[in-house]
């Protein structure tokens, strides 16, 4: 979670949604406020930290991504960095993306929180700007833009097919999953 009382705007971080590389191409020491680990719904959270009053007059955005990609990209995140907490059991006990999907939660890894959650009070969306992951860049440019800065995002592309990871019955597993995303934000499997 960024907030910059200078530029103007919060970011609410949804996770595996571009949104380190968000913060690093955002974030100016001098002027960041970072808010870390506030309980769910964390937009809300964060508009209660900053005030009702001072969260309208700031720029507010966050970006989602599609949730079967989304998935596959935590699972690829945790297994390849030795430096994430839940490596050694991604590596260990939940070697196959379906033994991930369904254990995950129980290790506290809250791969089932729909991103709807980050940025939801009660049924009403309380970000001005909702980037898609799909289209980063350009909705990342329009960020900017919007703020006033010029920043390049130093993010990598994934290079991986998330369909490849899915059968008939973990796509339907993920669709049940994440109906309140799907719904809200259009996702489907393509």
């Amino acid at each position: 979670m960024l907030i910059s009382t200078d530029r103007r705007f919060a970011f609410v971080h949804v996770p595996k949604t571009g949104g380190t590389s968000i913060c690093r191409a955002l974030a100016e020491p001098s002027d960041m406020t970072f808010i870390g680990k506030l309980q769910y719904p964390i937009g809300k959270r964060m508009r209660q930290e900053v005030g009702d009053q001072k969260w309208t007059e700031l720029f507010t955005f966050a970006f989602v991504r599609n949730p079967w990609s989304r998935l596959v990209e935590w699972y690829i995140a945790i297994r390849q960095r030795p430096s994430h907490p839940h490596h050694v059991r991604a590596r260990g006990q939940l070697v196959q993306f379906e033994e991930f999907l369904k254990y995950a939660p129980n290790f506290g890894i809250p791969i089932w929180r729909n991103q709807v959650d980050w940025i939801m009070d009660g049924d009403r969306i309380i970000v001005d700007f909702v980037g898609r992951f799909e289209t980063l860049r350009d909705d990342f440019a329009a960020v900017c833009q919007k703020i006033g800065v010029t920043a390049e995002l130093p993010y990598k592309a994934s290079q991986f097919d998330y369909r490849a990871f899915y059968g008939p019955k973990l796509r339907g597993f993920v669709t049940e999953k994440y109906s309140r995303d799907i719904e809200a934000f259009g996702y489907a499997f393509q």
